[in-house]
């Protein structure tokens, strides 16, 4: 499984409060594997729509879980 990392404060779904995909809180970011991450969106611009990790918006949440 190749892993990819993002730090925290990266503007991406894979570290947005709601995005629904499996990723791990690490130290200082996330870690997810970089080719089966796959998430919905919930209750943000794209609702509903399953996002890939790296896209980004305008209205991301940094995610809270962890941070």
């Amino acid at each position: 499984m190749p892993l990819a990392k993002l730090p925290a404060t990266t503007a991406k779904c894979a570290t947005c409060d709601r995005w629904s995909g499996t990723r791990r809180a690490i130290d200082d970011g996330v870690e997810f594997d970089d080719r089966e991450a796959q998430g919905q969106c919930v209750g943000g611009p794209w609702d509903g729509n399953v996002r890939d990790p790296l896209t980004r918006c305008g209205r991301w949440v940094q995610w809270l879980r962890k941070f």
